[in-house]
């Protein structure tokens, strides 16, 4: 059975590329552009990594982590939190597995 990583990420340049290193060392991808569509995905298929922004439309970085954080079998996922420097009150730093803190 292959890997799978959901990728909850609303750039469509670092969606495709994800998926072309990802697919290139035999995962499979779900790819989604809304923190919102990433819950859905995850009611349907359990990752068993997620790559995430944290600026996603839809659910801002608070209610992301709080809601993977709320449900234990989405909070033995490991995730990724990746942090945008270029916005204003975000930090430039990558943020590994949970538990995440939503303050942060």
């Amino acid at each position: 059975m292959r890997k799978r990583v959901l990728i909850a990420e609303s750039s469509e340049i670092t969606v495709k590329a994800a998926k072309t290193v990802l697919r290139q060392n035999g995962f499979e991808i779900i790819a989604v552009s809304s923190g919102d569509k990433a819950f859905q995905a995850l009611e349907h298929s359990k990752p068993h990594l997620i790559i995430a922004n944290s600026s996603l439309p839809g659910k801002n970085k608070s209610r992301y982590i709080q809601g993977l954080q709320a449900e234990p079998a989405l909070s033995a996922i490991p995730t990724i939190l990746l942090a945008d420097e270029n916005k204003p009150g975000i930090p430039d730093k990558i943020k590994v597995n949970l538990p995440l803190d939503p303050n942060d």
